[in-house]
């Protein structure tokens, strides 16, 4: 989340940092790992390229767009 909100408002430098950290966390060791954590990651990869591009607002808005609406 953090990686998100730094690329929203602009700081580039923030937003790689959570990028690269997300990547090197390691898996709990007393619990399975979820199924939403490789998403997680993933989704930081994908993150860093589009703030590598110069694209992080429009990679950001097409992500949005996808998730589903709180209701």
């Amino acid at each position: 989340m953090l990686a998100v909100l730094n690329a929203y408002l602009g700081r580039k430098k923030e937003a790689l940092d959570c990028c690269q950290r997300m990547q090197t966390i390691p898996a709990p060791a007393l619990a399975p790992r979820l199924d939403w954590e490789a998403g997680h990651k993933q989704f930081g990869l994908q993150l860093l390229a589009a703030l590598n591009a110069g694209t992080e607002h429009q990679y950001l808005e097409a992500a949005a767009a996808l998730t589903p609406k709180l209701t």
